[in-house]
Order: C-alpha cells, then structure tokens, then sequence
C-alpha cells in the first residue's frame, strides 16, 4: 500500500469474531477523521465487515488457532484494505451467483457480492486466501 502524506495506518490481527470491533471502531474514526461521507462509509464498513467475515469464517473455518491479518489505510483520496487468513484459499472465479432462484433463500454467500458492488477494486490472491479492496472518495479524482 501506498504511504501519502496524511495518511492513516492500522494492522490487526484478528482470530475470532468477537475480536473485530477494535478494527471496525479504528476504521469509523479513520474515515470520520478523513471526513467520508455516509454513502462511502456504509461501502467501506460493510465490505471491511464481509471480508473479515469470511475469513474467518469460512476461510479459517472457525478456528482460533488460526489468524486473519488486517492491514487498513485511510487518505483524503482512498481507503485501501488487505485482510489475510491462514487458510487454504478459494477460487473467486467460481463464486455462486446469490441472486439465482436456487441460492435467493440462503442465509449466506453474498458476502463478495457485496464486495464486489461496493469496492471499485476487490483483487483475490491465486490462492484465494487475500483480499485487496480499494474504495476511492466519491468525487475524487483517480490519479
């Protein structure tokens, strides 16, 4: 990730769900810091919510042994995220379509998704194992 002036930093390591407050409470005071309006927000913490979710989830599969490593910038400009977990990865190509009549009632599987619709980049390493999201500021120009 990039290092601009004005630019917050924060890294966590994260292995049961009940541990996720202490970055999601980072990530709202970096983005109120920076002055995100409430539609880039929401986009934000609900695809930094997912992300963490699933890796721990279903990428550690529940188990506290294993970590899920979060590194978070925020600047005037984007929010870049990278969460990590230690387990053996998916392949994103093959994700099942939620809103298909076959998978409309289950009560997960939309969690990239959603990441997908809110993120302007969601990059998944070859081995399915990271995630790197990148939300650019309403409004702001792209270099």
């Amino acid at each position: 990730m990039t290092e601009p002036l004005n630019e917050a930093t924060g890294s966590f390591c994260i292995r049961e769900l009940e541990e996720i407050e202490r970055a999601r409470m980072w990530l709202k005071n970096a983005l109120d810091a920076h002055q995100y309006g409430r539609h880039d927000t929401f986009a934000i913490r609900t695809a930094f919510e997912e992300a963490v979710t699933n890796a721990i989830t279903h990428g550690n599969r529940g188990d506290p042994a294993k970590r899920v490593t979060v590194e978070l910038a925020v600047n005037d400009a984007k929010v870049e995220m990278v969460i990590t977990d230690e387990g053996p990865g998916f392949d994103a190509g093959h994700v099942e379509d939620p809103t298909t009549r076959e998978n409309i009632m289950r009560e997960s599987g939309r969690g990239v998704m959603l990441m997908r619709g809110f993120m302007d980049t969601v990059r998944f390493n070859d081995t399915g194992n990271r995630v790197h999201l990148v939300k650019h500021r309403s409004g702001h120009l792209r270099p």
